[in-house]
């Protein structure tokens, strides 16, 4: 495929209606007022999460039927807030990115950020993701997990990669 840049916002490819959306490094994910989540972009690990590795430039929609409130794409993976307040990621996981204790990448949503209930407010957004690492915000603070090589963990450390995630702020 030969690359596109576009200097004017332009159309995605649907008919379905979009209310919030999620942008990372490789994919784009959005989620429909019923909270159906739609991703496409580049999927070498699974962040789109239909079960593929396969790349799709239209929006597809994300396995297990689940409903979300909140999304947010990082570095070949997703995360969301699931209505109920669990946590779900997909794709890649090789530093500890879904904050489950584990490393192993899918191709489908996975409970993850164990331990912690994250919060889903319509204000803002209860769960933030960038390059290989991510925060959430729980009854008890801001929790953050994933790689910590610049300490974005906000633990203190530079350790590497805490799989679980470390309370940084309390309110």
């Amino acid at each position: 495929l030969e690359r596109q840049i576009y200097l004017v916002p332009t159309a995605v490819a649907t008919t379905l209606a979009f209310d919030r959306v999620a942008q990372g490094d490789d994919s784009s994910c959005m989620l429909t007022a019923a909270g159906e989540a739609w991703c496409w972009g580049r999927n070498t690990s699974g962040g789109l999460g239909n079960g593929t590795t396969q790349d799709s430039w239209e929006p597809v929609p994300v396995a297990g039927g689940l409903r979300f409130v909140s999304l947010a794409a990082g570095r070949e993976r997703t995360c969301g807030i699931a209505v109920g307040g669990t946590t779900y990621c997909w794709g890649l996981n090789d530093r500890g990115d879904f904050g489950n204790g584990s490393t192993a990448s899918t191709t489908v949503p996975v409970p993850a950020v164990l331990g912690v209930t994250l919060t889903s407010l319509s204000t803002a957004h209860a769960i933030v993701s960038w390059s290989g690492a991510n925060c959430g915000v729980a009854a008890a603070g801001v929790y953050c997990w994933g790689t910590n090589e610049m300490g974005q963990v906000g633990n203190g450390t530079r350790s590497p990669n805490p799989t679980l995630p470390s309370l940084v702020a309390s309110p």
